[in-house]
């Protein structure tokens, strides 16, 4: 006995000595259950944490289920598995280790004790809304859509505000085709989250997309302008909604606000082209706005080509050979062969080349359908 009682103590005296050199001068325990923390670390710390000596049995259940969670992101499954046993000791019906557990028999192909997994979170409540979301996206995953919409219509069913559950949801009817239950459910989705972007986002783009209700798309995007006032991206879905409307005088003009706005936040779509263009020219020296480049990029983007070539062409008036230079190397970085006559400005060949960079960009970019459904 006082053998078994040195070696306790021991143990506990090196655990001590462990806490006294911080995991990186982090708290171990802090470093454990902190879900931002290095994998690899917190596997380390909950591990010190589990050899401890007296901690509470729900401390250790927390251990074993970060452990657990830590080991399935490193793909260690069936280490996941087997610390998700250990914490289930501690909390038999803890849906969220039930859940874990399900999904880490499934990476190892282990399919019908996946499924057994999350019967089994099911009979301690069979309205966890929790447990049914991650079924569906397991479900979805393994590319069984009707499954996962079962699951993704009964959260909602429980929990009607679960956005997650509802975007899923949406999404797969897309990929369906059915496009009335979308619409329903978009409208379902603007009066339970009005100020949710991604509602009017979805709306217009649908409209745009598939439904062609442009009384609908407007709204939406200007419901989104309303919303976030100043938007680079508000101001670009009016863009979008305007040019398909066939309202290119206006089109063109929220396109100059949108670049405006760019200039002061370069974070969303399309706002990496000012880099580009830099990038791109660092190897010339050449006073010159790099707006016209970025006209180029949104026109040709959405289908607008006719919009492109002329700001290439304006581009080209402005600049002379030196412009033309600029020009014929931004051609050739996109792969596009550049014949000698067009090296020397010859119209019809120059012309055939701003014609092979506009539409390799156009083609590049891909938004030419919102604009102009007939065009692939």
């Amino acid at each position: 006995m006082k053998v078994r009682i040195a070696a306790l103590l021991t143990i506990c005296a090196a655990a001590l000595l462990w806490f006294t050199e911080p995991l990186k001068s982090k708290n171990i325990e802090k470093v454990c259950i902190d879900k931002t923390a290095n994998l690899a670390d917190v596997v380390d710390a909950c591990t010190t944490m589990l050899e401890a000596c007296d901690r509470p049995a729900e401390h250790v259940y927390l251990y074993y289920a970060r452990r657990a969670e830590a080991h399935y992101c490193l793909g260690e499954y069936s280490n996941a598995i087997d610390d998700a046993d250990r914490a289930l000791d501690y909390a038999p019906s803890s849906a969220r280790m039930l859940v874990w557990r399900a999904y880490a028999a499934n990476a190892l192909d282990d399919r019908a004790t996946s499924d057994a997994d999350f019967e089994r979170a099911l009979q301690f409540n069979n309205q966890d809304a929790y447990v049914l979301y991650n079924r569906a996206k397991l479900n979805r995953k393994r590319g069984e859509i009707e499954a996962a919409k079962h699951d993704y219509q009964a959260v909602l069913q429980i929990a009607p505000d679960h956005q997650d559950a509802m975007t899923q949801l949406i999404d797969l009817l897309l990929i369906e085709g059915n496009h009335d239950e979308v619409e329903r459910l978009l409208d379902y989705s603007r009066l339970t989250w009005p100020e949710e972007e991604w509602v009017y986002t979805s709306q217009m783009f649908h409209s745009l997309e598939h439904s062609g209700d442009m009384k609908r798309a407007l709204a939406a995007a200007e419901t989104y302008e309303d919303l976030f006032p100043n938007s680079p991206d508000g101001t670009f879905y009016l863009a979008l909604v305007s040019f398909r409307l066939g309202r290119d005088d206006k089109g063109i003009t929220y396109v100059e606000r949108y670049l405006d706005l760019l200039a002061e936040e370069e974070t969303t779509f399309l706002g990496y082209t000012k880099g580009m263009y830099d990038r791109a020219l660092s190897w010339i020296v050449l006073r010159q706005d790099a707006r016209w480049l970025q006209r180029v990029f949104f026109y040709a983007g959405i289908g607008k080509t006719d919009l492109a070539k002329n700001e290439v062409k304006e581009f080209l008036n402005d600049t002379g050979s030196k412009g033309r230079k600029i020009l014929i190397g931004l051609i050739e970085k996109e792969g596009i062969a550049i014949t000698h006559e067009a090296r020397r400005g010859e119209p019809e060949h120059l012309d055939s080349a701003i014609e092979a960079y506009v539409l390799h960009k156009k083609e590049q970019f891909g938004l030419s359908h919102y604009v102009s459904p007939t065009t692939p």
